[in-house]
């Protein structure tokens, strides 16, 4: 299991449909998030299964991911990632 230190789901999910916007594993993540801030539930936690799923940040190496990053290199689709992500507004 994975338990980060804060409650930023919904929003690291939105960046994630931002990056892959065709990834049903994020749609149906993003919708119980959502239900679940609805409801004042968390979100965690996750497991490493489930995130290499729907994060974008354990998806470097992803065809679809690094598209969007317009990089083939998994370090600069990283770099890319971070940078693009420390500045999106959900």
């Amino acid at each position: 299991r994975v338990y980060c230190g804060h409650e930023y789901t919904a929003n690291n999910l939105k960046y994630a449909r931002h990056v892959e916007g065709n990834n049903a594993d994020i749609e149906h993540k993003l919708k119980w998030a959502l239900d679940k801030g609805r409801l004042r539930e968390s979100t965690v936690p996750s497991t490493i299964g489930e995130e290499k799923k729907i994060n974008p940040f354990m998806r470097v190496n992803v065809k679809e991911v690094q598209e969007h990053a317009k990089q083939t290199d998994a370090i600069k689709t990283m770099a890319f990632l971070r940078n693009e992500k420390d500045k999106f507004k959900a």
